[in-house]
């Protein structure tokens, strides 16, 4: 069940993002591949994004749905917390400090 975005803080996912703190699941780097996204563009819609869901329950980490438009390009999802995209679940977490 989503849980309302305000209740997700984002900060924690951006820091971990602008530190380079971002493990890549290799399921996750194939389906970018086959989606034509790279990962300067999921770590552009996490830095710039919007969180619209938030997956509180999700394992290991709580999840959230981030939405991001770059101008002039197609839409996409990226995400956080265990990054989501429009793909299954645990694409990339933050990893420790």
């Amino acid at each position: 069940m989503a849980a309302v975005a305000e209740e997700f803080d984002s900060r924690i996912l951006r820091e971990a993002a602008a530190q380079g703190r971002i493990h890549w699941h290799q399921h996750a780097l194939e389906r970018f591949l086959e989606r034509g996204i790279n990962r300067a563009e999921i770590i552009s819609a996490i830095m710039n994004g919007k969180v619209i869901e938030v997956y509180p329950a999700d394992l290991p980490h709580p999840s959230c749905l981030i939405l991001h438009v770059e101008e002039g390009a197609g839409s996409f999802s990226g995400g956080g917390g265990s990054c989501r995209s429009n793909m299954p679940r645990d694409h990339c977490l933050p990893t420790g400090p």
